[in-house]
C-alpha cells in the first residue's frame, strides 16, 4: 500500500469531497481520483459512494478510516520525532517567514543568535503567502518569523524582535504625498491594496480595519504579493498599508511613506507549534533547543 494513497484516503474521508481533498493536498481532483481507484484496487473493493452530489464512505471504507487513522497518525509522529533528533544532532535550526519586510528586521536577532550559537546552522526558508502557516504546522520549518497579533489556538507567540510605526505608502505625485501624516478617513478617499489571501483576523484589522472609525468601508484591490503592492502603488490612487520599515527594503523611487497615527504599530515576532494541540507535528520549545534559544536571544 502506497502512503500517498493512504493520505489521499484519510483525507478524502474527512473532507466527503474530491475537490476539498485535492486542495488540501495540493494536487488535481483527477489525480485525487486516480490515487483513490488505485487504492481500491488493492483493497479488492469499494471504498466510496461517488454520486454527483455527495461523496460516502461504504462500509469497507469506514472501517478502513478508522483502522488506517491512527497507524497513519503513529507514523507521523515517529518521522517528526526522527526528523527533529536529526537536526538537533546536526545543529540546525530552520527559520520560515513570508515577509521580506519581517525576513531583514530578523537579521539583527540571528546575529546575536549566531554569536551565541556557533555550532547551529540556520537556514531561512521563505513560505508562500497563500499557506503562510502551513509549513510551521507540518513542521517543514522549526520556527516562524511573522507579523503578530496571531490568534491561532496550534500556534505558540514568541517575543516581538521589532515594533514598526504604521505608514501608507503612496506615488510622489499622490494627492496625499505632501501630509505629514493621514488618517483612516484619507485611506478611504481612495482605497487600499492588499495581500491575498488576507491575513488570518484579527491580523488582518490590525494592519488595516475594513472600516474607518466613521463607519465607512475602505476599498481594496487583491494582489499576490508585497512586491506587487509597491509596483502597483505608482500606477494609481490606491494606497498600500505597511510598516516604516518597508522603505528600507523596498527603495524604489517615486514613493513616499506617510505615517498613519491612527493604527497602532504593528509587532514582528517568533511562533512556534503547540503542545497543547497535540497530534502529528505538534511540539514546544523544550523539544527543540534552538528555537528557546532563539527566543531567549531576543529577550537579551
Amino acid at each position: 500500500m502506497e502512503l500517498r494513497e493512504v493520505e489521499a484516503f484519510l483525507v478524502l474521508a474527512e473532507e466527503l469531497s474530491f475537490s476539498r481533498a485535492a486542495e488540501r493536498l495540493f494536487i488535481t481532483r483527477p489525480r485525487m481520483s486516480q490515487l483513490i481507484r488505485d487504492l481500491e484496487r488493492r483493497v479488492g473493493g469499494a471504498l466510496v459512494v461517488r454520486t454527483s452530489r455527495r461523496v460516502m464512505l461504504t462500509p469497507a471504507g469506514a472501517d478502513l478510516a478508522a483502522g488506517l487513522g491512527s497507524a497513519y497518525r503513529g507514523l507521523g509522529e515517529s518521522l517528526d520525532r526522527a526528523r527533529a533528533a536529526a537536526r538537533l544532532a546536526a545543529g540546525q535550526l530552520r527559520v520560515g517567514f513570508y515577509s521580506a519586510v519581517v525576513a531583514d528586521l530578523l537579521a539583527e536577532t540571528l546575529r546575536a543568535f549566531a554569536g551565541r550559537c556557533p555550532g547551529v546552522e540556520v537556514s531561512l526558508v521563505g513560505v508562500p503567502w497563500c499557506d503562510m502557516l502551513g509549513p510551521l504546522r507540518r513542521g517543514d520549518v522549526d520556527v516562524m518569523a511573522l507579523w503578530t497579533p496571531l490568534a491561532e489556538p496550534d500556534l505558540c507567540v514568541g517575543p516581538a524582535f521589532s515594533v514598526q510605526d504604521r505608514i501608507i505608502v503612496v506615488a510622489a505625485g499622490h494627492p496625499l504625498a505632501a501630509r505629514a501624516e493621514v488618517s483612516l478617513e484619507d485611506v478611504a478617499d481612495y482605497g487600499a491594496y492588499e495581500l491575498w489571501p488576507p491575513f488570518p483576523a484579527p491580523l488582518r484589522e490590525a494592519v488595516l480595519p475594513l472600516v474607518t472609525p466613521g463607519g465607512r468601508m475602505i476599498g481594496r484591490q487583491p494582489v499576490a504579493t508585497l512586491s506587487q503592492a509597491i509596483t502597483l502603488v505608482p500606477h494609481g490612487l490606491r494606497v498600500h498599508a505597511s510598516v516604516a520599515a518597508v522603505m528600507g527594503v523596498f527603495t524604489r523611487p517615486g514613493l513616499v511613506g506617510i505615517p498613519v497615527p491612527q493604527l497602532a504599530p504593528l509587532s514582528a515576532a517568533l511562533a512556534w507549534r503547540s503542545a497543547a494541540a497535540g497530534g502529528p507535528g505538534k511540539s514546544n520549545t523544550a523539544a527543540n533547543p534552538h528555537v528557546a534559544a532563539l527566543a531567549r536571544t531576543v529577550t537579551g
